[in-house]
């Protein structure tokens, strides 16, 4: 079911000519093209998270669709914070269209990792 939304995902955005590695943005989202395969970013920032949780990117979050992106550690400014959580309202938003509202309960089930990801 993953790689099916994949594939559709990936060919709503087949039309921006990626290269590895490219940031784009769709509506104020920001979108990751790696390996031809068009990823939502989440941004994090402060401390790392605890045990079972995951704030950083790896082939675990890409097959869901997302990348997991550290924009700051401990010290950070408001400014800062509230870019961060506008464009993860934005991305979740978005990974609620595509995926359903329960994706993230989905992805802690099948991965047994809880997402450490800053919304407000």
């Amino acid at each position: 079911m993953t790689s099916t939304f994949l594939i559709l995902f990936t060919s709503l955005f087949f039309a921006f000519t990626p290269t590895n590695n490219e940031s784009l943005f769709k509506n104020d989202v920001p979108i990751y093209i790696i390996d031809e395969v068009a990823l939502i970013e989440f941004q994090v920032y402060g401390e790392l998270a605890p045990d079972g949780y995951i704030d950083e990117a790896n082939s675990i979050t890409e097959a869901y669709g997302f990348i997991i992106s550290r924009v700051a550690g401990c010290e950070i400014t408001k400014e800062l914070q509230k870019k961060v959580h506008k464009k993860n309202n934005q991305s979740l938003k978005y990974m609620n269209t595509i995926y359903g509202k329960d994706w993230k309960e989905n992805f802690t089930k099948e991965t047994g990792l809880e997402l450490a990801i800053p919304f407000n």
